[in-house]
C-alpha cells in the first residue's frame, strides 16, 4: 500500500488513509486504533460461520475480512477448481485467520497509521485544509464500477456501516477535484486515459506489470503523475 511504502523508505510525518470498502475499512480501522463494526451474513454464506469468533476484536476482524476476500474469489464454484479451492478455504478459516492476525500485528508495527477515515474521497478531499502542509496521494478507478465489481461479493457477505459515496465514474473527474485544491499531490492510474493525460501531463513513473509492484497496488502497467510535494516529512493527507 501506499502507507507501507512510505514508511518503509523512513517517512515519519502524520499518514491518514479513507476509503469505502469493508476491506480497506476493517484494515484501516485495524492499523489505526478504532472499532469498526462487522457482522457475518450468514444467510447470504453460511460456510463463513467458523469466522464469527473471529469478529469479536479489530484485529481478528481484519484477519477475518482478508481471509474472506480471499477465499470468496472461489464461491461461485463454477468448475471443479473453484470447487476444490472453496472447500480448501472453508475447512481451514480458523487456521488462516490465526495466521493472518499474526501478520497483521507485525505489519501494524511497522506501518504507524495516524488515522483513518471510512469515508468518500469526495468529502474527505474537501476537508484537507489546502496548503503544503498536507500531500495528497491517491489512485482513483479509471473505469466505471471498478473497486464496486472487485468487493460486491465481500459486502454481500458481511453486515457493516458502510458510508455513503459517490460512485466515480472516472479518474479525471476525482483527478480533477485532487488538483483544484492548493497543494502537492501524487495521482496513480491503473489504466491511464488520453484525457487523464490531457488533464494532469506526462507521467513522471509507469512501474512495470507485476502483482509485486512496490509502490501502487496494480496488477496492470500503472501510470503515475506528480506534483512536486515538500521535502519534509510533514503532514500526509
Amino acid at each position: 500500500s501506499i502507507e507501507t511504502v512510505l514508511r518503509a523508505n523512513g517517512y515519519q510525518g502524520r499518514i491518514t488513509g479513507c476509503d469505502v470498502s469493508l476491506y480497506t475499512c476493517a484494515l484501516g480501522a485495524y492499523f489505526a486504533g478504532w472499532d469498526l463494526p462487522v457482522r457475518l451474513n450468514e444467510a447470504a454464506f453460511p460456510e463463513l460461520a467458523p469466522l464469527e469468533p473471529f469478529l469479536s476484536d479489530a484485529e481478528g476482524r481484519a484477519a477475518a475480512v482478508a481471509v474472506a476476500l480471499d477465499a470468496l474469489a472461489f464461491a461461485k464454484r463454477r468448475n471443479d477448481y473453484q470447487k476444490r479451492m472453496w472447500d480448501a478455504y472453508v475447512r481451514r478459516l480458523p487456521e488462516l485467520c490465526e495466521r493472518t492476525r499474526a501478520r497483521l500485528r507485525q505489519k501494524r508495527d511497522r506501518l504507524q497509521l495516524d488515522a483513518y477515515h471510512a469515508q468518500d474521497a469526495w468529502e474527505r478531499v474537501e476537508r484537507i485544509p489546502p496548503g503544503d502542509d498536507h500531500v495528497i496521494l491517491t489512485f482513483p478507478p479509471t473505469y466505471a464500477g471498478g473497486y464496486e465489481k472487485l468487493y460486491d461479493t465481500l459486502h454481500r457477505a458481511f453486515h457493516w456501516p458502510q458510508p455513503k459515496y459517490r460512485e466515480l465514474t472516472s479518474g479525471e473527474e476525482f483527478a480533477r477535484r485532487v488538483i483544484d485544491r492548493p497543494g502537492p499531490w501524487i495521482i496513480g492510474a491503473e489504466k491511464p486515459t488520453p484525457e487523464l493525460e490531457k488533464l494532469l501531463g506526462k507521467p513522471v513513473a509507469i512501474t512495470p506489470p507485476s502483482i509485486f509492484t512496490p509502490t501502487w497496488p496494480a496488477a496492470a502497467p500503472c501510470w503515475s503523475v506528480a506534483r512536486s510535494a515538500p521535502r519534509s516529512p510533514r503532514g500526509s493527507g
